[in-house]
């Protein structure tokens, strides 16, 4: 294959230890190592994270002061060189040759504007897993439905072109979540081909406590919210899912009580966690409609 120049882009906000392991993997990947650039991009202008990233030979610091990650994308997209672009988190730990699978599914196939990577969930003691890490392990970032469905995926593993973003336009900065779900239907609205990519796999840490998925679930439903304004998510599924989460708490069920490798009484705290954050995301998209158009939290 080819082995086009590629910019990285990693935001982070106040993640100085899980950052320093992205860039320890990064470090390593399987793409020749003069054909890569890293732009961390620091979205908390009070962290000086000079020092964490000197010993990263691929790596370039930049500073964003708009809060909100897709600001701080846009930023790493003005300062990136490379006409190839990936973007992963903070958080996450790419495979050795996520980099290399990711770049050869976005060169094989024409007019890719997009490819969408695996995104592997994992808990950090798998001897004795949390229940809320079970539960994340079980239902986050499923990024090839997001890619079938909705026509996204989400920036934690994604890999595009400069070109695409001078066709389609940046990230929409003002937005703390769903901005890739935006950016994605834009893109798909072009005309440009999206694609899955098993093969570019980058790992990620499953949320360990309630306070954690609870905090998830609101961001989730203001950018869902923001996306019905911008007449990206269709009201009917806005409203359907307010009746759902009401009436039907119980719909998860079937898919984790036939989860393999959770024991019995693990799988009784996951029916509670998952009917918790049912109603939980009820009331916070009833609590967004009564917002209506006000500025939202940055939480």
């Amino acid at each position: 294959m080819d082995f086009p120049d590629v910019s990285i882009i990693v935001p982070t906000f106040r993640d100085a230890d899980c950052l320093a392991l992205c860039l320890a993997a990064l470090e390593r990947q399987s793409y020749p190592a003069d054909r890569y650039e890293v732009v961390v991009v620091n979205n908390c202008v009070e962290d000086d994270l000079q020092s964490l990233v000197e010993p990263f030979e691929h790596v370039r610091l930049c500073v964003a002061a708009q809060p909100g990650s897709y600001a701080a994308r846009n930023q790493g997209l003005a300062v990136a060189k490379a006409q190839v672009l990936a973007f992963t988190d903070a958080d996450c730990i790419p495979a050795e040759d996520w980099l290399e699978q990711g770049v050869q599914s976005l060169l094989k196939v024409e007019n890719c504007g997009l490819v969408a990577g695996s995104i592997r969930v994992f808990v950090q003691d798998p001897a004795a897993p949390t229940a809320c890490e079970l539960y994340d392990k079980l239902f986050a970032f499923p990024q090839k439905q997001y890619l079938e469905n909705d026509h996204y995926g989400a920036t934690a593993n994604v890999f595009t072109y400069r070109h695409v973003f001078d066709q389609v336009g940046l990230f929409a900065a003002e937005m703390k979540s769903g901005g890739d779900v935006e950016w994605g239907k834009r893109v798909h609205a072009a005309g440009f081909t999206l694609v899955y990519a098993e093969t570019a796999r980058i790992d990620h840490p499953a949320r360990s406590s309630f306070a954690a998925l609870r905090k998830k679930t609101k961001r989730v439903v203001d950018g869902h919210y923001i996306l019905m304004q911008k007449q990206l998510f269709a009201k009917t599924r806005f409203f359907g899912g307010l009746a759902a989460d009401l009436l039907l708490p119980f719909r998860s069920a079937p898919y984790i009580l036939s989860s393999q490798g959770i024991t019995g009484p693990q799988k009784l705290q996951l029916l509670g966690i998952s009917i918790s954050l049912r109603y939980i995301k009820f009331y916070d998209r009833l609590a967004r409609l009564r917002v209506g158009n006000h500025t939202l939290s940055a939480s």
